[in-house]
């Protein structure tokens, strides 16, 4: 990766699964969906769970701006207009399926949104579907936290848990994401609160 784009203290990387993938909908009659959502993955070190950290967004909308992530004063994440305007082509099952148009930073009102998640997208570990069942995570359910191989007699091996790391994960649950506190600062003179600023005025638009 570039390291001026993703930074190299925490070996960051662009996150394929979210700009121009194409999730086919689990929902019978549902609607496909071809992601243009960008972010990166960090390898954190402990101490990002163990202490406090601080983490900054420096957010500028339009074509002039950039998305600029850190934790520590330490540089994350980065992304410029440039790239994300630019048009990229897109492929379903490795057959080219069209163009992923350019987008544009956002300059309209946004809002906030602080959690935490868990999923099998993001860092899961790989598990071999023909020997466990890769989608059992019940943390309560012994099926799910233990895998062991067959040998050809019928027999287990039990040296070796392929769920070992899910069994260590449920032992660190319940775990906790606390919020000291959340500044926003905006530039001088390009100041704006609220959801209905005169450049867009979306407010007829939500009471719709």
């Amino acid at each position: 990766a570039n390291p001026s784009v993703y930074g190299q203290s925490y070996n960051s990387t662009i996150n394929i699964d979210f700009w121009g993938e194409h999730f086919k909908s689990n929902d019978t009659g549902g609607i496909d969906m071809q992601t243009d959502a960008i972010s990166a993955l960090n390898e954190l070190p402990y101490t990002a769970y163990t202490e406090q950290n601080v983490h900054g967004f420096d957010w500028k909308g339009g074509s002039s701006g950039w998305n600029y992530f850190y934790r520590n004063d330490i540089q994350q994440y980065y992304v410029d207009a440039e790239l994300v305007e630019r048009p990229v082509p897109i492929t379903l099952n490795g057959t080219f399926n069209g163009t992923l148009l350019g987008r544009m930073i956002p300059e309209e009102p946004s809002y906030i949104i602080l959690n935490i998640d868990l999923s099998t997208r993001w860092g899961w570990p790989y598990c071999d579907p023909n020997t466990c069942d890769c989608k059992c995570v019940d943390c309560s359910n012994p099926a799910c936290t233990q895998c062991y191989s067959k040998f050809a007699n019928g027999s287990y091996d039990y040296s070796y848990n392929h769920m070992q790391w899910l069994a260590e994960l449920c032992g660190d649950l319940p775990a906790y994401y606390q919020i000291d506190w959340i500044r926003i600062w905006q530039l001088p003179g390009n100041k704006r609160v609220g959801c209905n600023p005169s450049d867009y005025p979306t407010e007829g638009w939500i009471e719709s």
